[in-house]
């Protein structure tokens, strides 16, 4: 999702989207930097806290690539949780550290829950875990 920007009073780099609010990790170079504003491509890979419209961003990276899925599902008296890929990123993906951020269809409940949402995520490149959202439609909360 494209966004600028801007150094908020606490120090933060921030930026709006409507009624959402979106705070650069601090976990970033981009975030210990002196930058006042910043435009760029970035991933939302964790809700803010308590907020009810906040989400945590990271900047997306070469390192990144977007890979489309059927839907994330949970399966198995282990709770496995995966989706197959779509198209060139054959294979099967993890939903890494944004699993409390997607849409995910319990095969167990499948008489109270409809079919598995398809989507896309980032994941870094070589790896099968996705570690970022690219916009808010990808979002389960959306709805909520």
């Amino acid at each position: 999702m494209l966004l600028t920007l801007f150094r908020d009073r606490r120090g933060n780099l921030t930026a709006r989207q409507g009624d959402q609010l979106f705070v650069l990790s601090d976990k970033t170079p981009l975030a210990k930097s002196d930058a006042v504003v910043s435009d760029g491509e970035f991933m939302i890979v964790s809700r803010l806290g308590d907020h009810p419209r906040g989400w945590l961003i990271e900047p997306v990276t070469d390192r990144h690539e977007l890979i489309e899925h059927e839907g994330f599902i949970t399966v198995g008296h282990l709770n496995r949780t995966y989706a197959k890929c779509v198209g060139e990123g054959t294979g099967v993906l993890t939903p890494g550290r944004v699993m409390d951020l997607l849409p995910v269809y319990d095969e167990r409940q499948s008489n109270t829950q409809s079919a598995p949402v398809p989507g896309v995520v980032y994941v870094c490149k070589g790896e099968n875990r996705a570690t970022g959202l690219p916009s808010l439609d990808q979002l389960k909360f959306l709805g909520e």
